[in-house]
């Protein structure tokens, strides 16, 4: 039986109290045996990694730009989503809902193609049960916009911390 499934993404910019919500987060979800997919960037995506890290590594996909991306904080035990057998059709979804697509460099884009496998899987065909994320006033900005928007068009909840009542129910959650 495959486990559930969740992204963790979010801003680099994250708030202190919010990042140690996700490390609370990502260790509930793996003594739970959740599946965590990010993206090993500062901030939102560590967090989650981090608590994760603490119970299971193995619970974690990492999707990488490139093989050495973060490296210092790549544990032993995840694992690393890096062959891109399905990349270049994820950038064709991301190209479809990124609004200035052409304006991107080649790493922007690169990005944007990693958040899509996060949401539908390195196959495009295993979707994340959830994501949970936190965004400026919960809005869609930055990196994480793709992940949210595919994740809405493909009726996948979104909790995002930014938002009072989703971080509330995640509270509830690591508080029980």
């Amino acid at each position: 039986m495959q486990p559930k499934k969740y992204a963790g993404i979010g801003s680099r910019n994250t708030p202190n109290e919010i990042l140690k919500v996700m490390k609370r987060l990502g260790t509930h979800y793996a003594n739970n045996k959740y599946l965590l997919r990010s993206g090993n960037c500062q901030g939102a995506d560590q967090a989650f990694q981090h608590g994760v890290n603490i119970v299971e590594p193995h619970l974690i996909e990492l999707f990488l730009p490139n093989k050495n991306y973060n490296k210092k904080k790549q544990v032993k035990g995840n694992r690393i989503v890096y062959d891109q057998k399905h990349f270049k059709e994820a950038l064709v979804i991301a190209s479809q809902i990124h609004l200035r697509w052409s304006n991107l460099s080649k790493m922007g884009k690169i990005f944007h193609g990693r958040s899509v496998q996060m949401i539908l899987g390195y196959d495009l065909q295993t979707p994340s049960d959830f994501v949970i994320c936190w965004t400026h006033e919960a809005k869609e900005v930055g990196g994480t916009a793709i992940g949210i928007i595919l994740a809405k068009e493909k009726n996948i909840p979104v909790l995002n911390l930014a938002n009072k009542e989703h971080l509330n129910e995640c509270l509830r959650t690591i508080n029980v």
